[in-house]
């Protein structure tokens, strides 16, 4: 994700060789004033618990600085990926060696978006062997991955499209427009409430899609302070909208009524969150390119805008992915190449 802010700088021009559903809602406002930011009221800082792993992983290429998935027995990488086993902790991989920007799980396999490739990788979530490589429409852009209603969608950062692969033919099934094409376009995605939701910074909005009809059915507006161009997740409450790195903003939109609830001040820059229940996980540190030392805190979100827990990370602990598994919450160290494994207390 952090690939992503330089990525709003760079021109595309996407060319679609697939049927791109076109958006039968309304088009979107322009962004509204508020709500304001509110600042967080942060508890005093815990240290973490015992029986926290810092898990490394090999030298590579690039830094495990995207999402962390779970399956049955083990956390993956988007980058890489590599692959932890729950039960040792220990770390095989890499999978797949490309520029690889994001993962997802479902069907007995873990899905790997290449942007510079524009290809999907399908490995073997036990092995990490390659299964297939879907193609989409060449400078799309691949990122973001959700899995929803039987397929795999995936967001298309200079196409402003969904792609829908159908796992059972491996291949794109279809599209749905989402934007223009070009820089800033769909880039995070997630599924929860019987939609897929994705982050389009271009539009200032977070789009709703309807994976059984397959139609765009709510584009709700976000306020200036909050650039949708970080990461989704998607809690029982509320679906939380993190910025990019120059911001340090959270957006809770509520799913109810397809508005933005809030907007909150973490403290520090937060990249990709994790659900859990009505409550969410997020990492507020430093800007890893302006202020990489800075000390990072792990925080666990109510729906109500409150601080559940916060831990203190260490200094320098700069993050893109976090997942909840195997009673813990995983984050990915972004400048330490490593994995912290964090005892879910509660």
């Amino acid at each position: 994700m952090y690939t992503r802010a330089l990525l709003l700088m760079a021109a595309g021009i996407a060319s679609l060789a697939t049927a791109v559903i076109t958006p039968t809602a309304a088009p979107a406002p322009r962004a509204r004033r508020g709500p304001k930011p509110i600042k967080l009221k942060l508890p005093r800082a815990k240290d973490l618990p015992a029986g926290t792993v810092k898990i490394a992983l090999p030298k590579y290429n690039t830094k495990p600085d995207q999402t962390l998935v779970a399956t049955d027995d083990a956390v993956w990488t988007a980058r890489g990926p590599f692959r932890i086993a729950d039960r040792t902790n220990a770390v095989t991989g890499p999978f797949a060696h490309g520029r690889l920007q994001d993962v997802g799980v479902g069907f007995g396999s873990v899905w790997v978006s290449d942007f510079y490739t524009d290809t999907v990788r399908r490995l073997d979530e036990e092995t990490g062997a390659i299964r297939a490589v879907i193609h989409i429409p060449p400078n799309s852009g691949p990122e973001g991955i959700a899995i929803a209603n039987g397929s795999v969608w995936v967001a298309n950062h200079y196409a402003g499209t969904v792609s829908r692969i159908d796992p059972a033919k491996n291949r794109v099934v279809g599209a749905i427009r989402v934007s223009y094409t070009g820089r800033g376009g769909a880039q995070e995605i997630a599924a929860g409430h019987g939609s897929v939701w994705v982050g389009v910074s271009n539009k200032q909005a977070v789009v709703r899609i309807d994976p059984r009809a397959n139609k765009v059915t709510a584009t709700i507006k976000l306020p200036r302070s909050v650039l949708p161009c970080g990461g989704i997740a998607v809690s029982a409450a509320a679906v939380w909208v993190t910025s990019c790195i120059e911001l340090k903003t959270v957006a809770r939109i509520d799913p109810r009524t397809n508005t933005v609830a809030s907007i909150l001040d973490v403290g520090g820059v937060a990249y990709q969150p994790a659900a859990d229940g009505n409550t969410v996980w997020l990492v507020a540190s430093g800007n890893p390119y302006d202020s990489p030392t800075l000390t990072g805190y792990l925080l666990r979100l109510r729906a109500n805008d409150t601080v559940a827990t916060r831990y203190k990370l260490g200094k320098g602990v700069i993050t893109g992915g976090a997942t909840v598994a195997f009673g813990a919450i995983w984050v990915a160290d972004f400048d330490h190449r490593r994995v912290l494994r964090i005892p879910d207390q509660r």
